[in-house]
């Protein structure tokens, strides 16, 4: 929209100020940098993408599909009790081999830190993965819950927790105080949950730190078949073209995608649906401009467009659209 805009103002300027000579001086440089400043960084951002530093891998996200209420009745009757650890058990038994695994956010009711049962049936699939990243609830020794994301390789076990909690949602959660970055012998994997990869500076923050590639871990069983999910997943594509990454969303009822650094993606199976998406992705080190500077060039360009219509409010110009040139009525 910039671009066109720019365009046609420039084009407009041309036509309207050809009998002035200050006109054109003076209003010109604004729509020139308006065209090429979006459009350079815009160039830049692509070419980081290319993927020449492109280490090649394969991914596993495991979707359980079940809805919100078998969480509830698990916690409250012993016959269910195991279904939805059995749900992924199962799934990740039936998953090609890969680099990595990924679970979404809190997709068992049960807590690590009080069940040893479960944190056994987790390590057991963990074990049988070059890679293991889940996310779990998980209640410390002082009697706290986290959401968190569970990270595992070769024996080593780690947890990351999540910083932005949902209001009302997770009331009565500890809150994580640093972003969730996970050393492996892939390089730096990052964790976003939830309502973190609808912000940029997360993401942006976990590249900053080192992270190669991003797991963006969702739940929305509750949320039904609402448009909600389908936005949440959209934006982990904003994220991966922003920061030049990877992005393994992870969505527990839905929309589980692995998104490549161009945006591009392959649409998994419908909402509340029991799948395996299995496909290849990379390991990066470039960086992007906006991880580099983040929204400076966009505070450059405001800067530049308010001074220079101080400029032309200054020299009597009437800025509409983009410039012309008010003429005085003629006297009677």
């Amino acid at each position: 929209f910039v671009l066109v805009w720019a365009s046609s103002c420039i084009a407009e300027l041309i036509e309207v100020q050809r009998s002035s000579l200050r006109g054109i001086l003076v209003g010109l440089p604004l729509g020139c940098w308006l065209l090429v400043v979006p459009t350079g960084v815009l160039g830049a951002q692509l070419l980081m993408q290319r993927g020449g530093d492109e280490l090649i891998k394969s991914a596993v996200i495991v979707q359980g599909g079940y809805p919100r209420w078998l969480n509830e009745v698990a916690r409250s009757s012993a016959d269910w009790k195991d279904v939805p650890a059995r749900v992924y058990s199962s799934l990740s038994a039936r998953a090609p081999k890969s680099d990595i695994m990924v679970w979404p956010e809190a997709p068992v009711w049960r807590r690590w830190g009080e069940d040893s049962e479960f944190e056994s049936m987790v390590l057991e699939v963990a074990g049988r993965q070059k890679l293991f990243l889940a996310g779990v609830i998980r209640r410390d020794e002082g009697g706290t819950n986290f959401n968190s994301a569970l990270f595992y390789e070769r024996g080593t076990l780690d947890f990351k927790d999540k910083q932005r909690l949902v209001l009302e949602e997770e009331l009565g959660f500890g809150k994580g105080n640093e972003p969730a970055l996970f050393e492996s012998s892939l390089g730096g994997i990052g964790a976003m949950f939830c309502l973190e990869s609808v912000v940029p500076s997360y993401a942006r923050v976990l590249v900053q730190k080192g992270a190669l590639a991003i797991a963006a871990l969702a739940n929305g069983a509750d949320l039904g078949r609402t448009s909600v999910g389908r936005l949440h997943a959209q934006r982990s594509t904003i994220r991966a073209v922003e920061t030049g990454r990877w992005v393994l969303h992870a969505g527990h009822h839905g929309y589980s995608r692995i998104i490549s650094p161009l945006g591009k993606t392959k649409e998994p199976g419908s909402v509340f649906s029991s799948l395996i998406v299995f496909d290849k992705f990379g390991v990066r080190t470039s960086l992007t401009p906006y991880v580099r500077w983040g929204n400076v060039p966009l505070g450059f360009v405001c800067a530049f467009v308010v001074g220079w219509i101080g400029i032309l409010v200054f020299y009597r110009q009437c800025v509409v659209g983009f410039l012309t040139k008010t003429k005085a009525p003629p006297s009677k």
